[in-house]
């Protein structure tokens, strides 16, 4: 005996069959990918921002607490190298994942392009990329905490910036640098300040991600918009009783 299948099931199976959710499926799997690089870097830059507090970087500093500040500086640790390894897995899935769907189409040309333009021979992008090799094929970079004192040009009053930095002496005894970390350590200070390094790697690669992913829904802007619909006619097609249980309402 053959069983009629509802609206709503034959709806959802033409969904689950189409294009566009293919389209759905890839645009979620970017999201996620760089999901993981945010969120390792939201955990960085929040203890990076949270030593900028006077307070707190006192406590850190207490002849009476000296185990505070190799605690902080091995947490650093920990989580620049979790930054470092989320950052270069983010720049492998993307490149893979989007070779694989748009091979042989314009858009791979166009995603080519904007990444020669906005991160080959940038000595920064170089140099993320080459200290997470050090990372994991020489040693966990070693963190210091860096105090400096401001005086005001008229020296009524001075201001501490708290930093931790990587030492570039240390960086150096390691031999395996190419050109790409080497345009970055040969300008860069004795001391170099982790946040920085954090704060402008991150906003590049969030720019560039922010680009693909709004280039990517204009490009398939029809696919998205049917999914849209159908989503609207299977909520629709369900009885007032269902939409009550799934949490929904009529569209």
């Amino acid at each position: 005996m053959m069983v009629e299948k509802d609206e709503s099931f034959v709806l959802a199976q033409e969904v689950h069959n189409s294009f566009a959710a293919k389209v759905s499926g890839r645009l979620e799997t970017l999201r996620i990918n760089f999901y993981v690089f945010d969120r390792n870097y939201q955990e960085l830059i929040r203890i990076l921002e949270g030593i900028k507090n006077t307070e707190v970087w006192f406590k850190i500093w207490d002849p009476k607490n000296p185990e505070a500040l190799d605690i902080l500086l091995c947490e650093t640790a920990r989580l620049l190298q979790n930054f470092l390894a989320s950052a270069k897995a983010l720049v492998e899935h993307t490149q893979i994942v989007i070779s694989s769907w748009y091979k042989s189409t314009e858009f791979l040309d166009e995603y080519h392009c904007q990444v020669t333009t906005r991160f080959r021979n940038n000595p920064l992008i170089g140099f993320v990329e080459e200290l997470r090799n050090f990372g994991l094929h020489y040693s966990i970079p070693v963190t210091n905490a860096n105090l400096e004192l401001k005086i005001a040009e008229d020296r009524s009053s001075t201001t501490a910036d708290f930093s931790l930095v990587l030492e570039k002496s240390i960086l150096l005894e390691w031999s395996r640098w190419t050109r790409k970390g080497k345009a970055y350590l040969s300008t860069a200070p004795d001391s170099i300040d982790i946040g920085v390094i954090a704060r402008d790697y991150y906003q590049m690669i969030k720019d560039f991600h922010f680009w693909m992913y709004e280039r990517l829904r204009s490009l398939h802007a029809s696919e998205l918009a049917w999914l849209d619909e159908m989503r609207k006619r299977i909520i629709n097609s369900m009885s007032e009783e269902e939409r009550q249980d799934r949490g929904l309402v009529k569209q």
